[in-house]
């Protein structure tokens, strides 16, 4: 199926919405993010991009980005936080040329992705909807807390440990929630198909370390997908075929 001139809306300027913007834009898709958020600011903390997902900006021309943005990991060590015993070691210096591991900050692969989309020609929109309420209760990803809350939650850990969070200024509460894979990821109606692609579709915990990464193999095979099958209903079967556990 040709993409050229096809109309697409993203909803969702994310790692995985922005990515599968860029990749459809590349095939010709006229295609719109439309983002909540009133701007696309630093949210978020330290993320690594493993082989798979340096596979996929490598394919979307973002490369030589990544490499400028992040800081290329020879080893991940895991440590036992109250006794700073290490645990066990990750050698990476075996991974072969291009199939790097990346250390870098969120908000720099946001960056490096939303321009990658406009440079591809992506439109970009800000929807903010206004609501009234009789009762609010706080809805935010982000909440700031008090340094000392954060230091003696972790009383009991390494001294190192301790020393880490001794410096931190102005922390910030994100909470962590489990919640199960959806079960169907698209559907054909008759206005149009619809997928979901990255935490929508396959919310992961941190301790995972494959968010971003998995979000980034999502968009690559859905565009793909779109692009190699006849029709939209073949096309999103073979992407939640590929992708769904």
């Amino acid at each position: 199926m040709s993409l050229i001139g096809q109309t697409v809306t993203v909803i969702g300027a994310g790692v995985a919405g922005l990515a599968v913007a860029r990749a459809l834009a590349l095939r010709g898709a006229k295609v719109t993010v439309l983002e909540q958020a009133d701007a696309i600011r630093e949210v978020g903390a330290g993320l690594q991009i493993s082989p798979n997902g340096a596979a996929v900006l490598r394919a979307l021309g973002l490369q030589g980005a990544l490499e400028t943005a992040s800081t290329r990991a020879e080893a991940v060590q895991l440590v036992d936080g109250p006794t700073g015993e290490p645990v066990t070691r990750l050698d990476l210096a075996r991974l072969r040329p291009g199939q790097g591991y990346h250390f870098l900050h969120r908000a720099d692969l946001i960056a490096l992705l939303l321009q990658g989309a406009t440079e591809a020609g992506v439109t970009l929109r800000n929807i903010v909807a206004v609501e009234e309420r009789a009762k609010w209760a706080e809805e935010s990803w982000t909440l700031r807390d008090d340094p000392m809350d954060l230091r003696l939650a972790f009383e009991g850990f390494a001294p190192r440990v301790q020393g880490w969070l001794e410096r931190v200024e102005d922390p910030w509460l994100w909470g962590l929630f489990r919640h199960p894979v959806a079960a169907t990821w698209t559907r054909t109606l008759p206005q149009g198909a619809v997928a979901i692609l990255g935490d929508a579709a396959h919310p992961t915990l941190p301790f995972l370390a494959q968010g971003a990464s998995m979000a980034l193999e999502d968009a690559w095979v859905l565009a793909e997908s779109l692009a190699s099958h006849d029709t939209a209903a073949a096309a999103l079967a073979a992407y939640q075929a590929a992708r769904k556990p």
